[in-house]
């Protein structure tokens, strides 16, 4: 017999599915698949857990994270080292806006989040797995990705004989991991400048591109907020983009 319990109850949005006593092992052999409700653990090396509890939320109790789907797992108490797999399912209606395309696994280790690359991101059936994980502390999990945003610059009343200039811009994912990628489309074909700067302001990079030119930047910048001013003549829109680690 297995120590460990499912409690079968839910609270509102939060649900707990698996609670092991403390002073009692649940001991995942290397190789054995785990599932609890809609997450599934494969470890590659034996994982025990111990006097700890697991639940689920339909949103991330761990502050100072991106936007998530509306699912996370949480740890009670942080977990030992874990090295495998890790796959969460999740419905379209728990997209929670992101691009299911770009999903990424999410886990928070007790201190920081960190996003991790997905080896598997089945569109068609709904799920998500990581790349193999090596000694990774599991305290929440859940996935996150990207939105693409695209901004449309409000149109200015031409004068009469005139007709207003398409000026939209567009930019994926955000936040990113690894770099940006910016298009925009234009009733001109003047050449478009783009500025980057910090969040406080300094410049930090200067590009230029041409209409429906897909733009990748950013690849070398830390963590953290940049602005971007994309300005073509008298066009001129500025957007906020995030790098994670």
């Amino acid at each position: 017999m297995l120590p460990f319990f499912l409690l079968l109850y839910c609270t509102g949005i939060k649900a707990q599915i698996l609670s092991v006593a403390e002073g009692t092992n649940l001991s995942l052999k290397s190789g054995t698949i785990f599932s609890a409700d809609s997450l599934i653990l494969t470890p590659s090396a034996d994982f025990v857990i111990n006097g700890n509890s697991l639940g689920k939320n339909a949103t991330l109790t761990n502050s100072n994270a991106a936007t998530s789907i509306a699912k996370a797992y949480k740890f009670g108490n942080t977990t030992n080292a874990y090295s495998g797999t890790v796959q969460i399912k999740y419905s379209i209606a728990e997209l929670n806006g992101l691009n299911e395309s770009t999903l990424q696994p999410y886990i928070h280790n007790g201190t920081t989040w960190q996003v991790y690359n997905a080896a598997t991101n089945n569109t068609a059936s709904h799920f998500v797995t990581s790349q193999s994980l090596t000694g990774v502390l599991l305290n929440e999990l859940s996935l996150t990705g990207s939105v693409i945003n695209t901004f449309t610059a409000k149109p200015l009343v031409p004068p009469n004989g005139f007709t207003a200039k398409l000026f939209e811009v567009k930019a994926y994912p955000n936040p990113a991991v690894t770099s940006f990628h910016l298009q925009v489309s234009s009733g001109s074909t003047e050449a478009i400048r783009v500025v980057v700067s910090d969040i406080n302001g300094k410049r930090v990079k200067e590009l230029k591109l041409i209409p429906k030119e897909d733009l990748e930047f950013g690849a070398e910048f830390i963590n953290g907020i940049y602005i971007v001013e994309i300005i073509q003549g008298t066009n001129r829109k500025t957007i906020r983009l995030e790098k994670l680690k």
